[in-house]
């Protein structure tokens, strides 16, 4: 064969190619990028964008530095496995979220348990792994609680106590580490946040203003999530000895400081309808972190595991919104100075809310409640907490005074617990209001609380609010930012 043949089958053989060339989008991409790309590898144009929601309870842009190498090592993995996506990191609220969601403009969240629970109702999500956060020790913490705390030359307060007609500051009535997890603490001392404090404000995000709010003297206490001071003083932003703890003690083990209870950390979720493939890759990717060298390879600063169960989460947040539920129905609201205009609009916004959370209760509450102080009474104190990070458990003695309330004490309890207040009691069952004030007052005698708020926090722990089947009454939730008592 002569060169001018060779020359000239080669030519048509380029023209042949050429078609297939342009259709990859070799040609638009370079040559070396042809030649370096991973095969199989999806082309720019290919690649759909994820959004993964975080919240920011640092603020946005503390959440991005944080979280952004884990958004990087999970692209890389999906680039490895030559899937089609990339995830892009979004910073939201506890109050953006939920609308996000809705709108499927985020697929994936990474967000506190209590926030997990209460979307839940509304829109679908499944966790598909735990963080696992990193003591200063190396220990691994999947459980975390809130910190109560206030300056260390306040020699005033010492113990939760103390905090009755003071001013308490956090971050919203919202927030799980950030109150709600204290307000239970409050709550077994038979300390009720909304009326007992002289003040509680809550300022929004980031926490870290909560402390620096307690270090200047405006607020005699504050509320965070636990894990937030230790961060602080690493970064130079804060002196330790500066703070007391209130009830530092209470885990002597544990590597944080902390004040309440300990629930499970957060959950990685995805939302229902998100691809299923994607979501098992971004999940078998998570459990690698438990891998030291993965982490360390991507700047990793925690790690992730397999889901924790949530129940309790759920029993605390069912719990705290029958109080409120209770409390904006004539409790707490009624000695609290706010706009009418605002309770208005709360009334109309929680009756929703309320009705749904109502409905979604259902039973199964049976794991242990916590404990706390009560006085008084035929079954004399709860149990306290028992040591440790375990569970608590309520006593036998107030369980069986549960279950031996009569049909009419049931029916007062179960309309106590779904918020109603005395005058409406009285007319559901048309009785006298002094007649529900009476069966109110066994309550409290049967089962040897000291007060409505704990009767309300204790049946709700241990599924007893149900005990009866009534049609939950639309409520609303003190919502209000800051909350004024008169002394009494």
């Amino acid at each position: 064969m002569t060169l001018d043949k060779r020359i000239w089958r080669a030519l048509w053989a380029l023209v042949l190619v050429l078609p297939l060339i342009v259709q990859h989008g070799f040609l638009n991409r370079g040559w070396a990028a042809a030649i370096e790309s991973t095969p199989g590898a999806p082309s720019d144009a290919a690649v759909r964008t994820v959004h993964v929601g975080v919240l920011a309870y640092r603020g946005a842009q503390a959440a991005s530095k944080r979280w952004q190498p884990l958004i990087a090592y999970l692209n890389a993995s999906l680039r490895k496995a030559g899937l089609a996506v990339r995830l892009a990191l979004h910073p939201v609220t506890l109050e953006s979220a939920r609308v996000l969601l809705e709108a499927g403009q985020i697929d994936y969240l990474l967000t506190n348990p209590g926030h997990y629970v209460s979307l839940a109702r509304e829109v679908p999500l499944a966790p598909i792994a735990t963080m696992e956060r990193f003591a200063a020790d190396g220990r691994g913490l999947i459980r975390f609680g809130s910190v109560i705390f206030t300056r260390a030359d306040n020699t005033a307060i010492k113990t939760l106590a103390d905090l009755k007609g003071r001013s308490v500051t956090a971050v919203s009535p919202e927030a799980f580490g950030g109150f709600q997890i204290a307000w239970a603490e409050f709550v077994s001392q038979d300390i009720d946040p909304f009326q007992d404090f002289g003040t509680l404000r809550f300022t929004g995000f980031p926490q870290d203003a909560i402390v620096e709010a307690v270090l200047r003297g405006e607020t005699d206490a504050g509320i965070v999530r636990t894990g937030l001071l230790e961060s602080m003083a690493r970064e130079g932003r804060l002196d330790l000895s500066r703070i007391r703890v209130l009830q530092a003690g209470r885990y002597p083990e544990w590597p944080l400081l902390v004040s309440t209870r300990l629930y499970p950390e957060w959950p990685f979720l995805a939302r229902g309808g998100v691809n299923k493939h994607l979501t098992e890759h971004i999940a078998r990717a998570l459990l690698d972190t438990q891998d030291e060298q993965v982490r360390k390879a991507h700047d990793l600063r925690v790690a992730w595991t397999t889901p924790q169960p949530y129940e309790d989460v759920r029993q605390l947040v069912l719990a705290y919104e029958a109080w409120r539920n209770r409390a904006a129905s004539g409790g707490v609201l009624s000695g609290l100075r706010i706009a009418a205009p605002l309770l208005l609009a709360l009334l109309l916004a929680g009756g929703l809310i309320v009705y749904l959370l109502m409905r979604s209760a259902g039973a199964g509450r049976s794991r242990p409640s916590m404990a706390g102080k009560t006085e008084g009474g035929a079954m004399g104190s709860l149990a306290a907490a028992k040591s440790g990070m375990g569970e608590s458990a309520m006593d036998p003695r107030i369980r069986e005074a549960f279950r031996k309330l009569t049909p009419r004490e049931q029916q007062v309890l179960s309309l106590l617990c779904q918020g109603k207040s005395t005058k409406a009691i009285a007319q559901e069952l048309a009785i006298s209001p002094k007649t529900v004030e009476h069966y109110r007052a066994s309550l409290l005698k049967k089962t040897g609380v000291k007060s409505a708020t704990s009767l309300v926090w204790l049946a709700t722990r241990q599924g007893f609010d149900r005990m009866c089947d009534s049609k939950p009454e639309n409520g609303a939730h003190a919502n209000d930012r800051i909350y004024h008592n008169s002394p009494s």
